[in-house]
């Protein structure tokens, strides 16, 4: 048996999952930027989403600190380790997402329906459809005209919705929507209503000069 033992301590990694006895890896987690110290300190590091079924882990160092200024960065650039046993406890089948911030752009007369954004994606999908108050798609905004809006998103593998947001940004303003969540978190539907202000008629009243009673 040959013992090495190297005296640097871990400041920043990769950690990269097998599931299939270390054929193909996928980048699962990493550590951001751990600060050196001269005694034993435990890290934790969150994967992306939860994995089940590793049979193997790999950490791709990419900097170290050692006791001395010569050492830091002289390490080993891969570790791979087995995974054995069996899992104590189930996992997470999902991650939650909290209240999505969407934007959307008030329907107005002439224009046409504008899909929602989102400031960030990850995890789900959206789809934008635009109704009008009987409830038949709409293709270009008409004055004096109610319209739905509704958004639905969609929970990708390993995701859930957990929270929901009570308020839409449009424009600079923060409008009240409608939100419901299935059951099992995977879906979440907002609604708002919008109105299209009715033309104003522009009446001109002719005057006849010299006019006698």
């Amino acid at each position: 048996m040959v013992r090495l033992q190297v005296m640097v301590i871990l400041q920043k990694c990769n950690v990269h999952i097998s599931t299939d006895d270390g054929k193909t890896w996928t980048k699962a987690g990493e550590s951001g930027e751990w600060t050196y110290t001269d005694s034993d300190v435990k890290r934790t590091i969150t994967f992306d989403k939860p994995v089940e079924g590793v049979t193997n882990i790999k950490f791709e160092v990419l900097s170290t600190k050692g006791e001395v200024t010569s050492n830091d960065n002289k390490f080993i650039n891969a570790a791979e380790f087995g995974v054995t046993g069996k899992e104590e406890s189930e996992v997470s089948k999902d991650w939650d997402i909290t209240a999505p911030a969407i934007t959307a752009v008030a329907p107005a007369k002439g224009e046409t329906p504008k899909d929602v954004t989102a400031t960030d994606e990850q995890g789900y999908t959206i789809k934008t459809e635009w109704t009008d108050s009987e409830s038949v798609p709409v293709t270009e905004f008409e004055a004096g005209k109610d319209y739905i809006l509704k958004v639905t998103l969609t929970a990708e593998d390993g995701y859930k919705f957990s929270d929901i947001p009570a308020t839409i940004k449009v424009g600079e303003t923060d409008v009240n929507v409608d939100a419901e969540v299935s059951e099992n978190g995977k879906t979440m539907v907002l609604t708002h209503t919008f109105s299209v202000p009715a033309e104003q008629q522009n009446h001109q009243i002719k005057s006849t000069e010299n006019w006698k009673g």
